[in-house]
Formats: structure tokens, C-alpha cells, sequence
């Protein structure tokens, strides 16, 4: 026996009865630890579904490809046009967290920042924007996101 847990060892020489294993996967299931159920890819997406009904997603690093830059009438600070990331993996049972990430400009060392416009869906990612300063240049546009909330 597993003293710390109150686990079966079961012996590989022994007979392998399932009603060790089954009571031993009760014994860890009343302890309440959240894990993962389901993971995977879809796409250029990652994903994880929890047992608690949390779930996350993302993409590592997406490039965009050149955007042209648009003055915000402040002769310093130039943005892009919207992009998104598209559709989730899976939807969310309610609005998830989104974060977005700028990743770099290949055209560049400048930095930026990303800009996201309000969204209720629990479907698709919503559409952002960088800002840039003081360089209205092209800029080649690459970004990474995650996502954390609700699937149950």
C-alpha cells in the first residue's frame, strides 16, 4: 500500500484485479485535483479542456503579413488595420479571457502594441489592431494569443 495516498500497489506478478485500480482512481477522484481531459490542436490552435469545465486555447506566433500604417492624428502613433485570429477550436460556454501579444515586426525593431475592440462572442477571437510609434513604415505584423475560460 501507498502510504501517503492509501493507494494499491499492484505487483506485476500478481493477477491485476480492476477493482484495485477501479478504488484506487476513486480514492484520487475524492481528492478533488483538476486535470486535463481533453487536449490537442486544430488548426494553428492549441488546446486544453480541464474537468472543472475551464478550458484554454491559443496560438504560439501567427504572422500577419505587411500592414500599411495609418496616423492617428498625432504625427506619432500609427496603427494598422484589424486582424483577428478567427474562429476558436471550440466555443466557450461565456465570454472567455483573451489576451493578445505583439511578437514582432520582420520588417523592423520596433515595438508596438495591440489594440482589442470589444467583443461578447464566445465563438471567435476578436479583431485587434497595433499601434506603432514614431515609424509610419510598413510593418510586417506578427502576434500570438491565449484564451482562458468556460466550456461547460
Amino acid at each position: 500500500m501507498v502510504d501517503n495516498m492509501g493507494l494499491v500497489n499492484i505487483d506485476s506478478s500478481d493477477y491485476v484485479s480492476p477493482t484495485d485500480i477501479n478504488n484506487n482512481f476513486k480514492k484520487l477522484d475524492v481528492l478533488g485535483l483538476d486535470y486535463v481531459t481533453e487536449s490537442g490542436k486544430s488548426g494553428e490552435w492549441w488546446y486544453r479542456k480541464w474537468k472543472s469545465g475551464r478550458a484554454e486555447c491559443g496560438i504560439d506566433y501567427k504572422l500577419f503579413g505587411n500592414k500599411s500604417l495609418t496616423d492617428l492624428y498625432t504625427s506619432f502613433l500609427f496603427r494598422t488595420s484589424d486582424m483577428t485570429f478567427g474562429a476558436y477550436p471550440f466555443s466557450f460556454s461565456s465570454r472567455p479571457f483573451v489576451s493578445v501579444s505583439f511578437a514582432g515586426d520582420t520588417n523592423s525593431t520596433r515595438g508596438a502594441f495591440p489594440v482589442l475592440r470589444h467583443t461578447t462572442s464566445t465563438t471567435t477571437s476578436p479583431t485587434f489592431f497595433m499601434v506603432a510609434f514614431n515609424d509610419s513604415s510598413d510593418m510586417n505584423v506578427s502576434a500570438s494569443i491565449f484564451v482562458s475560460g468556460s466550456f461547460k
